[in-house]
C-alpha cells in the first residue's frame, strides 16, 4: 500500500511538472490539432448549371449580368488607386485600379457592421443587420471559450453566450443563390503544401485558432438538391480556385441573365500565399 501511494504521488508530480512545462497555449494547440478534424475528399468537378446554347433574347434587350466581387478585410489603403498599396506601395492593384478608372467610385459608403458577416448580410439584403437579426458573426459555440483559454488577458470577447433561441452554427446564414460553392473551413492550401508560404501570428489568438482547427476544404450546394455534406479539396490555391470557378460559371451562363457573388476569403487570415506570389514581391 505504501509503495502504491508513493507511485501515485510520483506520477502526480510528473503530471504537474508536465503541465508547468507545457503552457496553456501548447496544451490547447496540441488538442486542437489532433481532434475534431473532418475527413476531406479529393477534389470534385463542379458542373455549373448552364443557360441556352444560343442567346434567347434580342441584342440590347438582355438584362444586365452582375458580377459582385467582395474582398474580405481589404482596406482602402490596400488599393493603389487611393494612393496606397500593400508593403509601402510595392504591391499594386492595376486591375482594380482600371475598374475604378472606368467605373464609379462610392466614396461615402459605410459598412453595415464592424465584422464580416453582418456587413455582408447588409449588402445582400439592403437592410441594417439589426433588422434581419444578423447582428453577429456566426461562430461555433466552442470558439470563444477556447480562444479565451489560450489568451486569458485578451481584451476582445470572441462570441456571445449561446442563447436558447439561437439556431445551430451550421444553420446560420442567408441563402440567396441557386448554386453555392463555399469555403468549408479556412485554409488557402494544405499546411504542408511545399508551394505555400506561411506566416503565423503568435500575438493573434484568432490566428492560432485558425491554424489549429481550420482545414483546406470546400463544399457545394445546389438549391433543390439534397445538401452535400461531404467536404472536398479545392482545385488549387483558394483564391485562384474560386476565380477559375467563377469564370466557368460565367461561361456556362453567358446566354442568360445571372448574378454572380464572388466573395474572396483573402486577404483575411491566415497569411498563406503561393511561393510564386511571395517571391514576386
Amino acid at each position: 500500500m505504501v509503495r502504491k501511494t508513493i507511485l501515485i504521488v510520483f506520477v502526480g508530480a510528473l503530471f504537474i511538472i508536465a503541465l508547468a512545462w507545457f503552457n496553456r497555449t501548447s496544451i490547447f494547440l496540441f488538442i486542437a490539432y489532433n481532434t475534431g478534424k473532418v475527413d476531406v475528399a479529393e477534389n470534385q468537378e463542379i458542373n455549373w448549371e448552364s443557360g441556352p446554347a444560343p442567346a434567347n433574347l434580342e441584342p440590347g434587350a438582355t438584362p444586365p449580368n452582375i458580377v459582385f466581387i467582395l474582398a474580405d478585410d481589404l482596406g482602402i489603403n490596400d488599393i493603389s488607386t487611393f494612393g496606397g498599396g500593400v508593403a509601402n506601395g510595392r504591391v499594386q492593384t492595376p486591375h482594380i485600379d482600371r475598374l475604378a478608372a472606368d467605373g464609379a467610385i462610392f466614396s461615402t459608403a459605410y459598412a453595415g457592421g464592424a465584422t464580416c458577416a453582418p456587413s455582408r448580410a447588409m449588402l445582400m439584403t439592403g437592410r441594417y443587420p439589426a433588422r434581419t437579426g444578423y447582428e453577429f458573426t456566426p461562430a461555433p459555440d466552442s470558439m470563444g471559450p477556447l480562444i479565451a483559454r489560450v489568451t486569458p488577458n485578451t481584451q476582445v470577447e470572441y462570441g456571445l453566450p449561446p442563447l436558447v433561441h439561437n439556431p445551430a452554427h451550421e444553420e446560420v446564414g442567408i441563402e440567396f443563390c441557386d448554386e453555392c460553392l463555399m469555403i468549408a473551413s479556412g485554409l488557402f492550401l494544405n499546411e504542408d503544401e511545399p508551394n505555400g508560404v506561411i506566416s503565423k501570428l503568435d500575438f493573434d489568438p484568432l490566428d492560432k485558432f485558425i491554424w489549429a482547427r481550420m482545414q483546406f476544404a470546400a463544399d457545394f450546394d445546389r438549391k433543390g438538391d439534397e445538401l452535400i455534406e461531404e467536404w472536398f479539396e479545392p482545385g488549387g490555391y483558394l483564391t485562384d480556385y474560386y476565380t477559375d470557378e467563377a469564370l466557368k460559371a460565367i461561361e456556362a451562363n453567358k446566354n442568360r441573365p445571372f448574378f454572380l457573388y464572388l466573395a474572396h476569403w483573402g486577404p483575411h487570415t491566415p497569411l498563406h500565399a503561393t511561393r510564386e506570389s511571395y517571391e514576386a514581391v
